[in-house]
C-alpha cells in the first residue's frame, strides 16, 4: 500500500506524463495487454476524429482498417 508522500509523487508524475503526452505533436496511443485503449493524446483525437473520452476503454481495433483490425488479436497473442 502507498503512504501519502507516494500516493502524492504518483498523482504529480500522472499529472506530469499527462501533460508530456498532451503537448507532443505526435499521436500517442497507449494500450493495455488486451489492445484497450488506456492513453489517447490530443494529437491522436485531431488525427482520429476522436476524443480521448470516446476512445479510453475502447478496443484499439476501433481505429484500425477492418483488414487490420480482423487480425489484431492475433497480434496481440
Amino acid at each position: 500500500l502507498f503512504d501519502r508522500t507516494q500516493e502524492k509523487q504518483l498523482k504529480e508524475d500522472y499529472r506530469q506524463s499527462r501533460g508530456i503526452i498532451n503537448q507532443s505533436v505526435s499521436s500517442i496511443i497507449a494500450i493495455d495487454h488486451k489492445g484497450i485503449v488506456c492513453r489517447f493524446s490530443q494529437a491522436a483525437e485531431q488525427q482520429f476524429g476522436y476524443t480521448a473520452e470516446e476512445v479510453i476503454g475502447q478496443n484499439i481495433k476501433m481505429l484500425l482498417e477492418p483488414s487490420i483490425a480482423a487480425k489484431h488479436d492475433d497480434y496481440l497473442r
